[in-house]
């Protein structure tokens, strides 16, 4: 195991090194999660689900390698598993606080009843877990190269299946994250076989632009994860298709966007930017409405919605690296921080 941390390391430091622009299209990605969850217009809002979601697991597609699968399904405990259980704890207490109904908070904490938990974000983090989990699974008993194409195909079945009821845990959302993770794996060998053209990235992205904004924001409706709620599915599949290699070649292929630094510090922070946003929304919505009787959050504003998710992520970002100065001094703080995600 110890032979593998290293391993692990030095694949990190070599993925720093030659994706940085996976840093910021994660930062473009949670910059989209945040603004949407604001109510920016309906085309623009329409448009962002269309994609945004999947291009988290497409992404953890891109990047995956196969590792030994204990010490795979150890990191990703710890990486995913408990900052969801300590999270979904966390917001479960003050939603008790709040409402006392422990029935409902229950109810939320499990994902029971098409419900969510008071900190909604967080059922990505359960969903990627058993996502990357399951694959790993796969890919260890198969070792094939067609192993993604394999997982692709069966996901995209269980998908229309069962995509669209609401089960506990949230586990209908299991077969989208697989068909998300299993084509971004795809996409990987796709574009790693291969040098393209300028002509060619050019005419990929132009066609794969159009396709996301035609089935994403014109042909279908406002799709919801939560709610599993995806509209005509092939509409849904083509724009999700699209949308991620279109952010992926875009990221990949111009470095001003790639290499920017700001997206990239985003992209580092993502996953405590998704955790942290709606214990400030709802902060947001109870000064708003007791000092000026509106809804910060719910209120349906491009504008307030742009400036709001500025204010959140530098909130956040202040407050974590306030918190990192402080728990470098104290190991074992830092690591309880590091369980909640907090890196």
């Amino acid at each position: 195991r110890q032979t593998d941390r290293q391993t692990d390391r030095q694949t990190d430091r070599q993925t720093d090194r030659h994706l940085q622009w996976v840093d910021a299209l994660k930062g473009y990605g949670i910059f989209c999660v945040t603004f949407a969850h604001l109510n920016p217009l309906r085309p623009i809002e329409t448009h962002i689900y269309s994609y945004h979601m999947f291009l988290f697991f497409f992404i953890s597609g891109y990047l995956y390698k196969t590792q030994k699968l204990d010490y795979y399904l150890h990191k990703k405990t710890k990486s995913l598993l408990v900052p969801f259980l300590l999270w979904n704890l966390l917001s479960s207490l003050v939603e008790f606080y709040i409402t006392h109904d422990l029935q409902d908070v229950v109810d939320r904490f499990l994902i029971l009843h098409g419900k969510v938990c008071w900190n909604a974000p967080i059922w990505f983090l359960l969903i990627l877990f058993l996502c990357e989990s399951v694959y790993a699974l796969a890919d260890n008993a198969w070792r094939s190269i067609f192993t993604p194409h394999i997982v692709f195909c069966f996901s995209t079945v269980l998908w229309i299946l069962y995509g669209q009821l609401n089960a506990p845990l949230k586990l209908n959302l299991l077969p989208l994250a697989l068909f998300s993770f299993s084509f971004g794996k795809i996409f990987q060998g796709f574009t790693q076989r291969k040098v393209y053209s300028a002509n060619s990235v050019n005419a990929m992205m132009l066609i794969t632009a159009m396709l996301s904004i035609l089935f994403g924001a014109i042909l279908n409706q406002r799709i919801s994860y939560t709610g599993a709620t995806f509209g005509n599915l092939f509409y849904c599949f083509v724009a999700a298709i699209s949308g991620c290699v279109f952010f992926t070649v875009l990221f990949k292929n111009c470095e001003q966007i790639g290499s920017n630094q700001y997206l990239c510090l985003l992209g580092k922070n993502s996953m405590t930017i998704m955790v942290m946003q709606y214990w400030l929304f709802r902060l947001f919505d109870f000064i708003g409405e007791k000092t000026f009787g509106i809804s910060i959050w719910h209120g349906r504003s491009t504008l307030k919605a742009l400036v709001v998710s500025i204010i959140t992520i530098l909130l956040i970002l202040v407050f974590v690296g306030e918190i990192k100065k402080v728990l470098k001094k104290n190991k074992r703080m830092l690591y309880v921080s590091e369980l909640f995600g907090i890196r």
